[in-house]
């Protein structure tokens, strides 16, 4: 079994591009990986996002990995 690895992700005020980089996460053909996802004070939290970045959020805990998404309130 090849190791598993953490990816990384800080994101602000992107929900669209976010989902596309999400959906090319959940079809490659490495699949040992969990996401942290750092939302960096966006004006619509991340974790209260559009429907579609929530499904595809959701897809891929539903598949195996490991979702992390770690808010910061302040921008600097």
């Amino acid at each position: 079994m090849p190791p598993r690895i953490s990816i990384q992700v800080a994101t602000r005020d992107r929900h669209t591009e976010c989902a596309q980089l999400l959906q090319s996460l959940a079809f490659s053909t490495y699949t040992e990986w969990d996401l942290v996802l750092l939302d960096d004070a966006s004006g619509q939290a991340v974790a209260n996002g559009p429907k579609f970045l929530m499904d595809v959020i959701n897809r891929l805990k539903y598949e195996g990995h490991g979702v992390h998404i770690i808010r910061n309130d302040v921008s600097y």
